[in-house]
């Protein structure tokens, strides 16, 4: 009996293209860590980032 190779199966991650929504929502996500990990360490270089990093997000909008 004769076995023929089987060629690997593609990979289909590598051809798809993102999800718009996924990527706006990771982008929130992602946001919102970065706020909340500056808004954690205090003082006032904390909260000034943080203000600027919030009014950046919402002028994205």
């Amino acid at each position: 009996m004769r076995h023929e190779e089987v060629p690997p199966p593609r990979s289909t991650l590598s051809r798809r293209r993102p999800n718009p929504a996924t990527l706006a929502f990771l982008a929130a996500v992602v946001a919102r860590g970065v706020v909340t990990a500056v808004r954690s360490t205090g003082g006032s270089d904390g909260e000034t980032a943080a203000k600027n990093i919030a009014k950046a997000r919402s002028n994205r909008r």
